[in-house]
């Protein structure tokens, strides 16, 4: 896959703390402890490495989460919380 023409994270060590992925372009990065959060922008990983991850789906992403459960899609999401926008963070 080519890389999108996003801003590029390179190198970093995220530990015990809370990442907004979209829009942003990771390379080379750990992420440990983390919750990774994604609401349906553009984001590319290259050569990451991810320890005890929580995923948080919000807006966009959420909604085609449950919009695909809503059709009976069998989606598992271990490590995973859904947030629409109408939810209280």
């Amino acid at each position: 896959m080519e890389p999108l023409n996003l801003p590029t994270v390179s190198g970093e060590k995220y530990a015990n703390t809370t990442v907004e992925l979209d829009n942003r372009r990771f390379e080379n990065c750990e992420f440990r402890n983390c919750e990774l959060i994604y609401s349906g922008g553009p984001v590319q990983t290259s050569s990451c490495y991810f320890e005890n991850t929580r995923w948080s789906l919000q807006g966009s992403a959420a909604l085609v989460v449950a919009t695909m459960r809503a059709f009976g899609w069998g989606i598992e999401t271990p490590n995973l919380r859904h947030r629409t926008s109408h939810e209280p963070a």
